[in-house]
């Protein structure tokens, strides 16, 4: 709601005025700050999604079996935070680039990916096995949409292996939570710190050098 009130009309603007430089120099921001508050709060809701949940549905009518499950299942939907919040920025560049295709063609790739892990996973594993399929559906078609609209976003390889870079960091922190690896959660605090440095370094290069930006083409117009 946020993005579709604030965003849209912002992204609009600066397509309007041809101001391809300032465009991704905002987009490259909202990107960074965005996935990496997402990943906090993803991490935030793998440390305490038993407790709240155990807390508020164990019961009479809930064992605390189920409450456990219950966490499992809302520990691997807090993984898509990171996809959900640069899908979103994305899709909006494309709404006011008016590059729908794009969008459509990620979707399918995400629906592809989710008919195709929920056959195989859901008779097994059950509501986890949809679970899976939806995270690593959605990791896909964002990965999709983000490699598509890269030019129109004016991302480099460079930033686009930062980004993908900080999801795998996530993952990394989570594996470590669950598996209470203390060697892995140190290996994913200097990966991230690694990355974060990295796209922060990236960012005040390419923000120094905005001007150079002008010349990228965004949703056909130069």
């Amino acid at each position: 709601m946020g993005a579709a009130a604030v965003l849209t009309p912002h992204f609009a603007r600066l397509l309007l005025f041809k101001r391809a430089s300032q465009l991704s120099q905002d987009l490259r921001f909202l990107l960074t700050g965005g996935t990496w508050l997402s990943i906090v709060v993803a991490l935030l809701i793998m440390v305490f999604a038993e407790p709240v949940v155990v807390s508020l549905f164990q019961g009479n009518e809930v064992s605390e079996a189920q409450a456990q499950y219950l966490a499992g299942i809302l520990r691997l939907g807090a993984l898509q935070l990171p996809c959900i919040a640069a899908g979103t920025l994305i899709i909006k560049v494309a709404v006011v680039s008016r590059a729908s295709r794009e969008v459509v063609m990620s979707a399918g790739v995400g629906l592809v990916a989710n008919v195709i892990i929920n056959s195989l996973l859901s008779f097994r594993y059950g509501v986890y096995g949809i679970a899976v399929a939806a995270l690593v559906a959605t990791a896909l078609s964002t990965a999709y949409l983000v490699m598509v609209m890269r030019r129109r976003c004016g991302l480099d390889m460079l930033q686009v292996a930062l980004l993908f870079g900080s999801w795998a960091t996530m993952v990394g922190f989570c594996a470590s939570l669950y598996t209470h690896s203390g060697l892995a959660g140190a290996l994913s605090l200097a990966g991230g710190l690694v990355v974060l440095s990295a796209h922060w370094r990236t960012w005040l290069g390419k923000r120094g050098a905005a001007g150079d930006l002008d010349s990228v083409t965004t949703g056909g117009v130069r």
